[in-house]
């Protein structure tokens, strides 16, 4: 079995993409080593992992968070001042003194969905949260163009914050991550940095497999591929139950009614 791996956006994070869920495995044999259940190669695994499940629960903080936020929305078209446009309503509507001050990964990257959990499905308030983003950067979007005040500099710290962080949650030790996060993102000069952003390359599955073999060992890579490989079969299980439950609730509710 070989599962899909999902394409990076947004400064590494990678969407989830939904795919068959494993059977349940049970280890039986006792005295042997723990055996890979797809055919997908350990560096691929875990790689997969850091992008996809590791932006779940890696926190960043303080200016982490902003640049992030920055980041992730400049490179979907939206200029700086419509991320804080969204900061403003987050402050207002996110629990704590302070949300913006520590938040996971993956709230940062999609804080417009993040406020909206807060709202209580208003309406009105959704219409707010959604007049933070124009209708120039939504084609800029479709276009897959930058705004005029994306800064690329950040942009790489950004991207070396969210995936030594994301490293980190699926087991490496912070020295692997660092070194990860470096030699996928960090290492290039700022010039090449641009241009590869420009061109889409940065994150690329090869980019990152490249990186994840030159910092940890092929007994590491095996090892972590294993716990990593799991999570994310787990993930794809969930993640078809939750299509199925949604797929019977609209069948339920466009199936006729009888009278009694």
């Amino acid at each position: 079995m070989r599962f899909t791996l999902a394409p990076v956006k947004r400064v590494a994070v990678a969407v989830a993409v939904l795919a068959l869920a494993a059977a349940a495995c049970s280890d039986d044999s006792a005295g042997e080593s723990p055996e890979r259940r797809t055919s997908n190669p350990p560096e691929e695994i875990v790689v997969d992992g850091i992008g996809r499940l590791g932006v779940r629960t890696a926190v960043i903080e303080g200016d982490d968070v902003i640049w992030t936020a920055y980041t992730g929305f400049g490179s979907q078209g939206s200029p700086q001042s419509e991320v804080e446009c969204l900061f403003d309503l987050a402050r207002q509507h996110l629990p704590g003194d302070d949300p913006l001050a520590s938040m996971i990964v993956r709230d940062v990257l999609r804080l417009d969905r993040t406020i909206k959990k807060e709202l209580n499905q208003d309406e009105e308030l959704f219409a707010i949260v959604d007049a933070c983003i124009s209708a120039e950067s939504e084609a800029r979007k479709e276009a897959g163009e930058l705004p005029a005040d994306f800064d690329f500099t950040f942009a790489q710290s950004s991207s070396v914050v969210v995936a030594r962080v994301s490293a980190v949650e699926m087991g490496l030790t912070p020295d692997e991550a660092e070194c990860y996060a470096t030699e996928a993102f960090g290492s290039l000069p700022p010039p090449e940095y641009e241009e590869k952003a420009r061109s889409r390359e940065l994150g690329a599955l090869e980019v990152r497999t490249s990186a994840i073999t030159e910092c940890l060992t092929a007994e590491r890579l095996d090892e972590l591929a294993l716990s990593v490989e799991e999570q994310i079969l787990e993930d794809n299980a969930r993640r078809a139950q939750e299509e199925q439950d949604l797929q019977r609730e609209i069948n339920e509710q466009l199936a006729p009614t009888t009278a009694p």
